[in-house]
């Protein structure tokens, strides 16, 4: 889907100039991991040149956390790689950073417990990513684990570290991030059991899974598409392409308008359904998930 969020607005005015010169979504997301590696180096060393150093380098890299999705999609550049690409540099970036921080750290009124506050943090992010992406994967066509508000997506704090770092509050924000990381953790946690055993509990019970208000259910046999997730063309086309390899077929109620594919071939037998044409090649756009 096409982000809303300011950082997303903003990456997206940055990045309309690069779209048809040669340079991809993959090159920003290479680009991220570097500058976000970078910085964790910096806030490792627990200097004042490497905390100011540091901040100015994750606040680039994650912008570009935003940007290489921003350019896939208005570059029409998505592809299955490409989202776990950025799900991956996403996850390990943020995870590597608390680990940095609690090393750089250690001199401050924190002592020893810098450390364990940083990997448990950590843990904590590294969990919560791996939960959300499979709760998403579970849950319906746009739906996110975290909803934003006023503009603002859950993971725009990270933007945060930046000045926190300059302003000298790394501290309070590792103690602050290892409780609330982990609460976050286990919430993720608690919502992906519950809806797994839902899910299970109507199989057993043979009944089908029911439509949600726009998502498709991916089940034994065909997944049904419902309301507008036909027109949230890049998640669709992922989701697509992988009902295909699982030899099922993505059924699309005849009153909605495939924004990618405006027409279909008509199913006999299912008056209020058709079944879109696959098409194998590689349009599209990089996957929403939660950049």
């Amino acid at each position: 889907m096409i982000g809303t969020s300011w950082s997303h607005r903003l990456a997206r005015l940055v990045v309309r100039p690069l779209v048809s010169t040669g340079v991809t979504p993959n090159h920003l997301t290479a680009l991220r991991v570097i500058t976000g590696v970078a910085a964790c180096l910096e806030f490792a060393l627990g200097t004042a040149a490497g905390t100011t150093w540091g901040g100015a380098l994750w606040v680039l890299s994650a912008f570009l956390d935003r940007a290489d999705g921003e350019l896939a999609r208005i570059g029409n550049m998505m592809s299955p790689g490409g989202h776990r690409l950025d799900y991956l540099a996403d996850t390990a970036i943020n995870t590597l950073l608390f680990v940095a921080l609690g090393v750089g750290l250690g001199h401050t009124w924190l002592g020893g417990y810098a450390l364990p506050l940083g990997l448990l943090s950590a843990l904590s992010i590294l969990l919560c990513s791996v939960f959300a992406e499979r709760l998403e994967a579970r849950s319906a066509i746009g739906t996110r684990a975290y909803a934003g508000r006023w503009g603002f997506d859950p993971d725009d704090a990270l933007y945060l570290f930046g000045p926190l770092a300059w302003l000298g509050w790394l501290s309070p924000i590792l103690v602050g991030a290892a409780v609330g990381s982990t609460v976050m953790m286990i919430i993720t946690a608690v919502r992906l059991v519950r809806l797994r055993r839902a899910q299970a509990e109507r199989r057993l019970d043979g009944t089908r899974e029911p439509d949600n208000d726009n998502g498709i259910s991916v089940r034994g046999g065909p997944a049904a598409v419902v309301d507008d997730e036909a027109r949230h063309v890049d998640r669709l086309e992922i989701r697509e392409r992988e009902a295909s390899q699982a030899g099922q077929v993505v059924v699309i109620p005849a009153s909605i308008r495939r924004a990618d594919k405006p027409t279909a071939d008509p199913v006999v037998g299912q008056d209020d359904s058709i079944v879109a044409k696959r098409r194998d090649d590689d349009r599209g756009l990089r996957a929403g998930g939660r950049t």
